[in-house]
C-alpha cells in the first residue's frame, strides 16, 4: 500500500524498496523465453563521449550492452555504475556547443543526462542503435520480461508491456505483471464521461490519466459482481459493483474503507471482461465472478453506486514485479524438482550465503 499517486515514481520506490531493480535472475523455463537480446543492435568496445557538467563538458567512458544497458567506466576503464535507458531524445539545437548532443533518461532516476558525440558519425551510430533497442525493447518487453514466457504459468493469461504511444508517462510497468491495457471512457456522477488509462494487473485494476497519476485502485478479489450494459450506439460498458466497504488486507486491525463502483467503456471490453474473471478465478483459489446485463437505465441508476462516498479516501498497491514472479516459479520448480528427484532439496543462493 502506497501513498505516492503517480505511477511511474510509485513504481520506483515500490523497485527500490523490494530490490527488484537490483537482481538479474532470470526464470528459465523448459523451451526457454524472453529473447529480444537477439534483436539487439551494439555499439562495439568502450566509446569515449562528453558529458554536459555546470560549468563545461567532459569526457566519458561508456559501452552499450544488452541492448539499453549502460556502463560507465572508471579512469582504469573498469565498471563503476551500470544504467538502464529507458529513453533517448536528440536535442533540436542551433547552439553550436549542443551539435551532436541528446538526452538520455534512466530507469529508476529523475535526473537525466545530456550527452555528446565528437561527430556526426558517432551521433549518428548512438541513435540510431538506441532508438532501435528501445523500440524492440518497449515492444516486446525486452529484458523486463526477466526470461518469464509470453503468458503468465498461473493463470495463462498474456504478460503483455505498455503500448509505444504510453511508454513516456508508462514504461515503468513494463516491469510489472500486467495483463491489459488500454483506454476507456468512464462513467462519473451523472453518467457524465471522462477519459482514463486502464490497467489490468495481477490484482489489483488501476485506473489513471494520462499522464499516470492514479485515480482508483480496486483490490480485484474485492469485487463482487459485473454488470454489462449497452448505449444508444450500442456500444458496450462494464459496471464493476464493489462492497460499500472493503477491508484492509495488509492490516485487518483498521476499520473498513468506503468503496464505490466504477463504470467505463472499451473498444476491446470483452476481452477485458474475460481476463478479469479469470485473474478473480485464480485470486478467489477457484470462485466465478457473477456477470449479469443491465435491463434498462432504472437499474443502473439503482444497482450502480458512482457518486463517491464520503470519508472515501484513494488507496493503493503494487502489482507484482515480473522480476517476483521469476523468482516464484524458479523456487517451484526447484522443490518440484527435488521432490520429484526424492533427494536433498538443493539450498538457494541465499541459503548458501548465510552458510558462509
Amino acid at each position: 500500500q502506497r501513498n505516492c499517486k503517480h505511477f511511474a515514481i510509485f513504481l520506483v520506490l515500490s523497485a527500490l524498496a523490494t530490490g527488484v531493480m537490483d537482481r538479474e535472475e532470470c526464470y528459465t523455463p523448459k523451451g526457454g523465453g524472453g529473447g529480444a537480446a537477439k534483436n539487439m543492435q551494439t555499439i562495439d568496445g568502450i566509446q569515449v563521449l562528453e558529458r554536459r557538467g555546470w560549468i563545461k563538458w567532459q569526457p566519458i567512458a561508456v559501452q552499450l550492452s544488452m541492448g539499453n544497458r549502460l556502463a560507465v567506466m572508471d579512469s582504469k576503464n573498469e565498471v563503476k555504475e551500470h544504467l538502464e535507458i529507458q529513453h533517448l531524445d536528440p536535442l533540436k539545437s542551433e547552439k553550436k556547443d549542443e551539435e551532436f548532443a541528446f538526452h538520455l533518461y534512466f530507469v529508476g532516476k529523475k535526473e537525466k543526462w545530456t550527452l555528446r558525440a565528437q561527430n556526426k558519425e558517432q551521433f549518428d551510430k548512438w541513435t540510431d542503435v538506441l532508438e532501435a533497442n528501445l523500440k524492440q525493447i518497449n515492444k516486446d518487453g525486452g529484458r523486463y520480461n526477466y526470461g518469464l514466457p509470453d503468458r503468465d504459468p498461473r493463470t495463462d493469461l498474456p504478460l503483455i508491456s505498455v503500448p509505444q504511444e504510453f511508454t513516456a508517462n508508462f514504461a515503468y510497468l513494463n516491469m510489472a505483471v500486467i495483463h491489459w491495457f488500454g483506454t476507456v471512457k468512464k462513467l462519473g456522477v451523472g453518467f457524465s464521461v471522462e477519459e482514463r488509462i486502464c490497467v489490468l494487473g495481477d490484482r489489483c485494476l488501476y485506473l489513471c490519466k494520462r499522464n499516470a497519476d492514479i485515480t482508483r485502485c480496486v483490490m480485484i478479489s474485492d469485487i463482487k459482481r459485473l454488470l454489462l450494459a449497452q448505449d444508444d450506439a450500442k456500444d458496450l460498458y462494464i459496471a464493476i459493483i464493489m462492497p460499500e466497504t472493503v477491508h484492509d488486507k495488509t492490516d485487518p486491525s483498521k476499520p473498513p474503507r468506503p468503496e464505490y463502483d466504477l463504470m467505463f467503456h472499451s473498444d476491446d471490453i470483452q476481452t477485458f471482461v474475460r481476463y478479469l474473471r479469470t485473474v478473480y478465478v485464480y485470486l478467489t483459489s477457484g470462485k466465478m465472478l457473477p456477470l449479469d446485463q443491465v435491463k434498462d437505465r432504472q437499474q443502473l441508476e439503482t444497482d450502480v453506486r458512482l457518486t463517491r462516498p464520503k470519508g472515501w479516501e484513494l488507496t493503493y498497491w503494487q502489482p507484482m514485479f515480473k522480476q517476483h514472479l521469476s523468482n516464484l516459479l524458479n523456487e517451484w520448480y526447484r522443490k518440484q524438482k527435488a521432490e520429484a528427484e526424492g533427494g536433498v532439496e538443493p539450498k538457494t543462493i541465499e541459503e548458501k550465503k548465510a552458510d558462509g
